[in-house]
């Protein structure tokens, strides 16, 4: 077949096509074969593929898909509550504790199989196990907290803070806290704003001259080690904490909190309006009357800090003292002031 072309009548052809645009679309008459050049000549002597992917950066990602990721959890703090007692409120209260402790914080409970087979029924529980947050162990067969004698011989065992707590693997700082102690939710305080100190418990009065009880307490595990590894407490003396804490104070550089310090972290025996806790002691049967005897204060602690009340062996408003308790109670305490009547407040041990 062959083609003509009659460039009389395609001029003719477009001259007349032209004019019959519409105006604003004649521009792109003439951009049309623009472009096509430009992309021709761009086809022709632009870069090459290879060049083009050869200047741009290069990323690259460090993919371990073996290696676990990393701990959000600090190594150096950990949180020891030990209970051999498949207790009521032993769930909530770890709960609660891991809760209010900041987030960086780990958790070891060392009890029985009754009693760690008691906290995994509690499904929170069992999450926080899974993540890491929490470890439930048995107490070791050569640790014993049977009774307070036992509780001070393990507490003052280098073998103890090295291997069981973690102490010869960089753990630091150490919470201690029993069943009858507890962290309130309302306080402006940190655990971490105590960091600083090698021991804070609850002040037993504002005359001593460093230390507080064990009981809800805060320690520096290097400092423990460095007592533990050159003296050995005397079986049957003064109680782990105490005998702690008199030798702590006296190591070059220590750093204890005062007795006035350390009523912000916890109350026992001293009244503060707002502590970061409280531990009641005697596993709540008896109430220091310094502190409880007061309704004022009383009023005060359940306002602020309502969750103590799931560690206290609290009775019904129908179970208040009755004649033969407050009669038993002043023979038990014949130096005792204040007039008492039915309706007063007495620390006695909870079903007397």
């Amino acid at each position: 077949m062959k083609v003509t072309l009659d460039l009389d009548n395609a001029y003719t052809y477009a001259a007349t096509h032209y004019y019959s645009v519409n105006p604003r679309n004649r521009k792109f008459v003439f951009l049309l074969p623009a472009s096509l050049f430009l992309v021709w000549f761009m086809w022709l002597f632009g870069p090459s593929h290879e060049t083009v992917k050869s200047a741009l950066p290069k990323v690259s990602v460090n993919y371990h898909p073996n290696r676990p990721p990393p701990s959000p959890y600090n190594e150096t703090k950990l949180a020891l509550l030990i209970e051999t007692r498949p207790m009521g409120h032993l769930a909530p209260l770890l709960l609660h504790m891991i809760t209010i402790v900041p987030p960086d914080w780990r958790f070891l409970f060392l009890g029985t199989n009754e009693s760690i087979s008691h906290l995994n029924s509690s499904l929170p529980v069992q999450m926080h196990e899974r993540n890491g947050k929490l470890d439930l162990r048995l107490i070791p067969e050569n640790v014993s907290v049977t009774g307070p004698e036992e509780t001070s011989q393990t507490f003052t065992n280098l073998w103890f803070y090295d291997e069981v707590l973690g102490g010869s693997r960089g753990v630091e700082h150490l919470l201690v806290f029993q069943t009858d102690s507890i962290l309130c939710a309302n306080s402006e305080l940190s655990l971490n704003d105590w960091l600083q100190y090698d021991w804070v418990g609850a002040p037993w009065n504002l005359q001593d001259k460093f230390g507080g009880n064990g009981g809800l307490s805060l320690r520096r595990i290097s400092k423990i080690r460095q007592v533990l590894q050159f003296q050995e407490r005397i079986p049957k003396t003064d109680a782990e904490d105490l005998w702690l804490i008199n030798r702590i104070g006296l190591l070059p550089g220590a750093n204890m909190a005062t007795p006035n310090q350390e009523s912000e972290f916890s109350v026992e025996n001293v009244w503060h309006q707002s502590p970061m806790g409280f531990h009641l002691g005697w596993s709540g049967d008896r109430l220091p009357e310094g502190v409880w005897d007061s309704e004022d204060n009383r009023k005060r602690i359940y306002e602020y800090c309502p969750e103590i009340k799931m560690i206290m062996k609290m009775r019904l408003e129908r179970e208040r003292c009755t004649a033969d308790e407050i009669a038993r109670y002043k023979m038990d305490h014949p130096n005792q002031k204040r007039e008492l009547t039915e309706k007063s407040f007495i620390p006695v041990p909870f079903g007397m």
